[in-house]
């Protein structure tokens, strides 16, 4: 089973995934979390230095990497927008 969680930013995604994954026993990924790792940069960051074109492609690519798990996601606020 995976569960993504979508909302706006600071909304309680990260709160709400990681009580839910404690209590369906299940992996909780955070995608914003993933891109600081991968890019070994914070947000602020990713921002100042190649803008938010390119820190909208890591949340598509972090999303692909992490949509297969079974897992309960949490996404950015601009998750849904990371397509474009």
């Amino acid at each position: 089973m995976r569960i993504v969680l979508v909302g706006f930013m600071a909304c309680g995604k990260t709160t709400v995934g990681d009580l839910l994954a404690k209590k369906l026993n299940k992996l909780q990924i955070d995608l914003d979390q993933a891109i600081v790792e991968r890019e070994k940069l914070t947000i602020p960051e990713i921002f100042a230095k190649f803008g938010e074109d390119h820190f909208r492609l890591c949340e598509h690519r972090a999303l692909l990497a992490n949509i297969g798990k079974d897992a309960v996601i949490t996404t950015g606020g601009g998750t849904p927008d990371a397509g474009r």
